[in-house]
């Protein structure tokens, strides 16, 4: 998960599946401003590896919310 802030503020990126439930918090954290890279490891809250299938990778910040979509393939 690649962004950039452009100010410094909380941020929360979580993984979710087709059905809106959650299934993993990549990362919760305060940000300065500047451009960051996160990586989910495909796993879940409880560390389990998720099924193929589509995720959705939901980025929150004081700023808003993007949403990307995300094939998981093995």
């Amino acid at each position: 998960v690649h962004f950039t802030r452009a100010t410094g503020g909380r941020a929360r990126c979580t993984v979710h599946d087709v059905r809106g439930t959650q299934v993993a918090t990549v990362r919760e954290a305060s940000l300065a401003a500047g451009t960051y890279a996160w990586r989910w490891d495909g796993r879940d809250a409880r560390g389990a590896r998720v099924a193929p299938g589509i995720y959705f990778v939901v980025l929150q910040t004081p700023a808003g919310r993007e949403t990307s979509k995300l094939a998981v393939t093995r």
